[in-house]
């Protein structure tokens, strides 16, 4: 039997568990919980209500390239907490 949350690989010979996608999201949800507010704020506006860099920069009071470095760092971030998940034990 197989672990709740995990699914195979497409190759019983090379079965290794691998975390869900819903699992996945959640993890990364809650990560996303844990960031400073205004990186969270930042990251949710521009990706998810399509908010470009320009009217986030006055939406908050910051340059241009201030936020894009806070994109930057932040998504750098949540790439390298994904990665860990993904990694084989």
């Amino acid at each position: 039997m197989k672990p709740p949350g995990y699914a195979a690989r497409t190759d019983p010979e090379q079965y290794q568990p691998t975390l869900s996608r819903e699992i996945c999201v959640h993890l990364l949800a809650q990560r996303m919980a844990q960031l400073p507010p205004v990186s969270a704020k930042i990251i949710a506006m521009h990706y998810h209500e399509n908010m470009q860099i320009a009217d986030l920069a006055v939406c908050f009071d910051l340059s241009e390239e201030r936020i894009r470095q806070i994109v930057s760092q932040t998504l750098a971030l949540l790439r390298a907490y994904a990665s860990r998940l993904f990694q084989n034990p």
